[in-house]
């Protein structure tokens, strides 16, 4: 067991990613949530830093990447079937998209969220930093 640096929980090791060089046990001091978190806020902060890597990266790597997704979406068919409802309901007008989240009050760009997939059409407007931290908790 570890504790992260950022979120102080108590994880096992297999929530933190190793390290390359030695460290006093070879392991991050964030966990893999935070440290994605991290990485993703890095990302929107400078982002003419990564707008080449992506595309080479995805040119290299086109048919792997459309195996997973297809592989993701026979695996999750009822969160697939989520999603589209969501969509088709946003565009005929049975759900209004809200402009600010429902967590931190924030703007930008505005995610659904579903608690529940088989209630396709209740969903929670959360911010993309607001999602990915109720899963994180989720998953932890």
């Amino acid at each position: 067991m570890k504790i992260c640096s950022l979120c102080q929980r108590e994880l096992p090791l297999e929530s933190f990613n190793k390290r390359h060089r030695s460290g006093h046990d070879y392991y991050y001091t964030t966990c893999k949530e935070c440290r994605r978190l991290q990485r993703r806020e890095i990302r929107e902060k400078y982002p003419e830093t990564y707008k080449g890597k992506d595309g080479k990266y995805y040119k290299r790597h086109k048919e792997d990447i459309a195996k997973k997704r297809n592989d993701w979406g026979r695996e999750n068919k009822d969160k697939v079937s989520a999603h589209n409802k969501v969509n088709y309901a946003l565009r005929k007008g049975v759900l209004v998209k809200s402009v600010e989240c429902e967590e931190c009050g924030g703007g930008g760009e505005i995610v659904a969220h579903h608690e529940d997939y088989s209630k396709p059409l209740e969903v929670k407007w959360l911010c993309p930093k607001c999602h990915m931290r109720l899963h994180a908790a989720a998953c932890a």
